[in-house]
């Protein structure tokens, strides 16, 4: 079973080690300030100690801005034209497998 959870992005980056840690992490955008926000969110991540948490940008992103994201040090980026097909391809790949069950309410319960 893959360890994915849901989270959301609003206004600014909120990166804690405290609480459940996701396997990977998705950041989408529809406005042109993302570099802004992926910056600030890499560099929480990388505070917190999380840079093995592969992140993913996706939305409206423009190809020019793909060397500057993989040195801020994204993982997957989804621009337009992605198919469902290759980002299910990359979650497959970047998330590792593990042994627990989700349940209700994004709880897992480990075998």
């Amino acid at each position: 079973m893959k360890d994915v959870r849901p989270g959301c992005l609003t206004n600014r980056p909120n990166v804690s080690k405290k609480g459940p840690c996701a396997a990977i992490t998705l950041l989408s955008f529809s406005t042109a300030s993302y570099l802004h926000y992926v910056e600030e969110f890499m560099a929480a991540m990388s505070s917190a100690g999380l840079l093995d948490v592969p992140v993913m940008v996706g939305g409206l992103i423009h190809t020019d801005d793909e060397p500057f994201l993989r040195e801020l040090g994204v993982a997957g980026i989804f621009g337009p034209g992605s198919t469902t097909e290759a980002i299910l391809g990359f979650v497959s790949n970047a998330v590792p497998t593990t042994s627990k069950q989700p349940t209700e309410f994004g709880r897992t319960r480990v075998h």
